[in-house]
């Protein structure tokens, strides 16, 4: 009896253990950006963050990209029109997921 307890509480500290170091590992993951182009024409988008900034030319559809550090971020869109938008992220963290929705007439920026 007292074996099987003690098997029990192995396996349940083994199991507590993993899930914690799974927690970890998705904490100290890079921010990731979903960039998703709602419109039915092409946008380019220019993210920038302390020294840095990332350029996505012509995009339509999705991407997704992630970069190192924390910061807040501000994105500038602009459509085929001519029309340009900006948004601004608040402070991102490491293991964050973050989505940015541009539609027609707005742009969402949203995340955890």
């Amino acid at each position: 009896m007292i074996k099987r307890i003690l098997l029990a509480l192995l396996v349940l500290a083994l199991l507590a253990s993993y899930l914690v170091y799974k927690n970890l590992e998705t904490l100290n993951a890079p921010p990731e950006f979903t960039v998703i182009n709602s419109t039915k024409s092409f946008v380019s988008i220019n993210a920038k963050w302390r020294d840095s900034q990332i350029t996505i030319d012509n995009l339509i559809g999705t991407m997704v990209f992630t970069i190192e550090g924390e910061a807040s971020m501000v994105f500038t869109i602009k459509y085929m029109s001519g029309k340009t938008d900006q948004r601004t992220l608040g402070y991102f963290t490491s293991g964050g997921k973050y989505q940015i929705q541009i539609n027609e007439n707005d742009v969402i920026v949203s995340g955890n």
